[in-house]
């Protein structure tokens, strides 16, 4: 299992449904059972999408600005709760680094 990431900066409403449709046939036999893969779904993403990292890397700044914007007005805001996705960990496109920098156990 892997920590969650919402889409960042997609924006494009068919290609998100395209992506949870990608993403459901990764993680769902016909039976509808979980099925755990091995690969990070960012990285599924980023692979089906083709983002490039510079594009990647521009979208994280822009989640990251809107991110501390919703929370200006925080009382009690702590800055490390937000951890972005490490973009040279991601584009690796390495399963066995990735995995050790960002897989749990159940």
């Amino acid at each position: 299992m892997y920590y969650g990431y919402p889409f960042i900066g997609l924006g494009d409403r068919e290609k998100e449904i395209e992506i949870c449709d990608m993403l459901r046939e990764r993680h769902y036999d016909t039976e509808g059972r979980y099925i755990e893969t091995d690969e990070m779904d960012l990285v599924a993403i980023i692979k089906y999408c083709e983002i490039p990292k510079e594009e990647f890397v521009a979208a994280l700044e822009n989640e990251k600005q809107r991110y501390f914007a919703d929370r200006a007005d925080a009382i009690e805001f702590d800055a490390e709760s937000w951890e972005p996705p490490n973009p040279d960990i991601i584009y690796t496109f390495d399963n066995d680094i990735i995995n050790a920098y960002y897989r749990r156990e159940r």
